[in-house]
């Protein structure tokens, strides 16, 4: 949600869901949101500093493959905040 709500909004919107929220503000607040990049961003991964570390995330902590071949560098976060930094208003932003 964080990383995409434009995405949670167009659900909202899609299916008419009605606000459970105690202030009533949510919808209004999503629209205020901007998308942010999360954790698929490989331009800007940061090293671990233990060889060990890395090893292990290499080798036990990753997807084991599901994502090889997708191509999610268009509709990952990272992006659509370079799409909307060159001229557009970020997208989820009331401008």
């Amino acid at each position: 949600m964080l990383e995409r709500p434009d995405l949670l909004k167009e659900l909202v919107e899609k299916h008419a869901a009605e606000d459970g929220t105690a202030r009533g503000t949510a919808l209004a607040e999503l629209e205020t949101m901007q998308v942010r990049t999360s954790q698929f961003n490989p331009d800007s991964e940061i090293p671990e500093k233990s060889w060990a570390y890395r090893f292990a995330k290499k080798h036990w902590f990753n997807d084991f493959g599901v994502y090889d071949g997708h191509d999610h560098s268009r509709t990952a976060a990272p992006a659509l905040v370079e799409l909307n930094t060159d001229s557009q208003p970020a997208v989820g932003s009331s401008v």
